[in-house]
Parts: structure tokens; C-alpha cells; sequence
């Protein structure tokens, strides 16, 4: 069975770069709806460490781009 997921375009809408969707998904978020109760800095700590999990050389996201992207998310 397939887990339902958001698909690159969808979490584009609300300003997640394309590189930080899969980290995302590792990160447990699958929907765009799932990251609407997270915290800023909560979820930005989540990307963090699967940066360093999985030692990814990307730019980690700043507190205020992961706001915006729950704000767009609860649109």
C-alpha cells in the first residue's frame, strides 16, 4: 500500500526548495498538511538532523524560511 504524499510542485507552492523535499519526507512529513502544527525552530532542528543522519551537504533552511512555509501550509 502506498503512503499518500505531496508531490514536489505541492510543497513548491509554499517555498520548499526541491533538494529539501525527500529530507522532508525522511523527516516524517509526507503531506504538506503535516508540517501545519509544527514549530519553526522544531521542525527546522528535524531537518537538521537528518542533514547529519544521512550527511547531507545542503543548505539548512533558516528559522523564518521554515515559518514561512508552515504559514503557507495553514493557508
Amino acid at each position: 500500500k502506498k503512503i499518500p504524499q505531496s508531490s514536489v510542485a505541492e510543497w513548491a507552492e509554499i517555498g520548499v526548495p526541491e533538494d529539501l523535499v525527500p529530507v522532508l519526507r525522511k523527516a516524517g512529513f509526507n503531506l504538506v498538511q503535516n508540517i501545519t502544527t509544527e514549530k519553526p525552530q522544531g521542525l527546522q532542528q528535524k531537518i537538521g538532523e537528518i542533514f547529519k543522519k544521512y550527511k547531507l551537504e545542503l543548505q539548512k533552511p533558516s528559522v523564518d524560511e521554515v515559518a514561512a512555509w508552515i504559514t503557507k501550509a495553514n493557508e
